[in-house]
């Protein structure tokens, strides 16, 4: 049974915890725990489904151990992963923000446990709070400027571009810089067909730059691939993430 004290050492970690994300990294520890005082502690399991495109966004998770799948559905089931979040990681915050419906699918990859911040406590905190609201909006801004950096590659770079900055993007921060996606939904995703896909695939694998295995990429050379996508003005040189 769960005491208040418990309940204290639990609030404590999760204030500790939330210190070494970037969103919260600069925030003073009394304000971190005012949060996490208030914040859900939840576990989930590989296949949850947090939430979906559509749903009302009225909180904020923020993962302390596992990984979530951010994806776009598509027809026929299908759907387009953006991204694999990692512990430390934050996801629903624009949702949470605005008020609006979430913008796209969120699933478990592992098992795991999160940590979820309703929106009245998140925008309260950001009132009394401007380091966090600072850092709130440095965040958005780093995703604004991802979009426009995928933007650019999706309209100005041919398909061997967008196919190398969109394998950037699902590769950072994967173990071993695996992508498991299929060559077609590749090629759905940068507006090429599978084909092309393939054969710019084969020729990096030539290079060393990849290796391919069925409904799997395993990027083994991020440096060589980034001269194949668009430049980025990155400071510490890492590829944008929209999520």
């Amino acid at each position: 049974m769960n005491t208040v004290a418990d309940a204290a050492d639990d609030a404590t970690q999760h204030a500790r915890l939330l210190a070494r994300t970037p969103m919260f990294k600069s925030i003073a520890p009394e304000h971190l725990r005012h949060l996490t005082d208030r914040a859900i502690a939840r576990s989930m399991h590989a296949g949850d489904i947090l939430f979906r495109r559509g749903d009302p966004g009225t909180s904020m998770l923020v993962i302390l151990a596992g990984q979530i799948r951010i994806a776009l559905p598509g027809h026929e089931g299908r759907e387009q992963v953006l991204r694999i979040l990692q512990p430390g990681d934050v996801l629903g915050e624009l949702a949470l923000l605005d008020g609006r419906n979430r913008t796209a699918d969120a699933v478990a990859e592992t098992n795991g446990r999160l940590l979820q911040v309703e929106r009245r406590d998140m925008l309260e905190a950001m009132r009394s709070n401007p380091d966090l609201a600072l850092a709130v909006l440095t965040m958005l801004t780093e995703r604004l400027r991802a979009t426009n950096w995928l933007l650019e590659s999706m309209l100005f770079y041919d398909a061997g571009g967008r196919l190398a900055a969109t394998l950037l993007m699902l590769a950072q921060g994967r173990p071993g810089g695996r992508v498991d996606i299929t060559q077609g939904a590749l090629g759905e995703r940068i507006g090429a067909a599978r084909e092309t896909v393939n054969r710019r695939l084969r020729d990096w694998q030539t290079e060393g730059i990849l290796s391919l295995e069925p409904g799997r990429i395993i990027v083994k050379d991020l440096v060589a691939l980034r001269r194949y996508a668009p430049p980025t003005d990155m400071d510490n040189g890492e590829i944008p993430q929209i999520w």
